[in-house]
This record gives C-alpha cells, structure tokens and sequence, in this order.
C-alpha cells in the first residue's frame, strides 16, 4: 500500500529518506524514474542510500506501475519517490491511485521559477504541477521535523 509519496529531485538519499521512513513506518522505497531505472549503476547507487532494514526497488513507470498493481507490495507501507509531477501523472494514468497528500522536497530544475528556496519548477512543466494540485495537497517539506509550506497556493499565480 502507498503510504507516502515524494517529489524529490534525488530520489533516494541519505538523511531525508532516513527521516521519512522513521516518521512514516516506512519498509519500501520505489523509486520510479525512466531513465535512472536504465542505468544500472544509478540503480545500484539508489539501493546503497537505502537505510537498513529497508527494501526499495528503482523502476521505470511501466515496471513499478505492475508491481503496485500485483498485489506483492500489500504488506509493505510503501515511500514512492520520483523527481517530478510528470511521473505521478504518468503513474495514475497506469491507473495508480495516489495519497490525497504529496511531499515536496528539492525540486531544482534548471532555470526554474523559484517557488520556495529548494523549489523551483521549469515554465514547461508548471501545467504538470496544476494538474496535480487540482485533486492533491502539495506540501513542501525537506525534514518531517522542519517546517512545511502549501505549494498549491505558491503555484496557483504562475
């Protein structure tokens, strides 16, 4: 079952992921990217960052889609973690039901307008953020312990 679901340029790393899974009772991170799911050391790379005790699998959109849907993740609280609003979208369009509340973390694409200190969301891919606010709470939040901040407001002028 999804449990939690996160924006985050980084995918798996280090403190934020050992944060989160801690707070949330997280066992299983999937982290779902086309492109990192292709490169064997980057998947390799991920899994080191995995904290113990944890399993986590890197997919593409397609794979992680099956494996959410096969039924062998029920007994798992699940972390899906991806870089943007895009792969979320791509996901429910897989027929992936996603939490009513999305984490952001740091999301700097290039160029980016800046939303917050440690987002900032390319011209090209605002519609995708829109899209997503429009039936989700987008909560900006580096550390469960730090303080959270309501992207969907930030990202209804732009």
């Amino acid at each position: 079952m999804i449990t939690f679901v996160r924006v985050d340029d980084r995918l798996i790393h280090g403190q934020v992921v050992t944060g989160w899974t801690r707070t949330k009772g997280i066992n299983f991170i999937l982290a779902v990217d086309d492109e990192i799911a292709a490169n064997k050391m980057q998947v390799r790379l991920m899994k080191m960052a995995t904290p113990p005790g944890v399993k986590s699998e890197v997919m593409s959109v397609k794979d992680a889609s099956a494996l959410l849907k096969g039924g062998k993740l029920d007994r798992y609280k699940v972390f899906v973690v991806v870089k943007n609003p895009a792969t979320l979208l791509a996901l429910q369009a897989e027929g992936i039901e996603l939490p009513a509340d999305i984490n952001i973390g740091n999301v700097r694409e290039p160029e980016g307008v800046k939303v917050l200190p440690f987002v900032l969301i390319k011209k090209e891919n605002i519609e995708s953020w829109k899209e997503l606010s429009a039936v989700r709470k987008l909560t900006a939040q580096l550390l469960p312990d730090q303080p959270s901040y309501n992207v969907n407001d930030l990202i209804k002028g732009l």
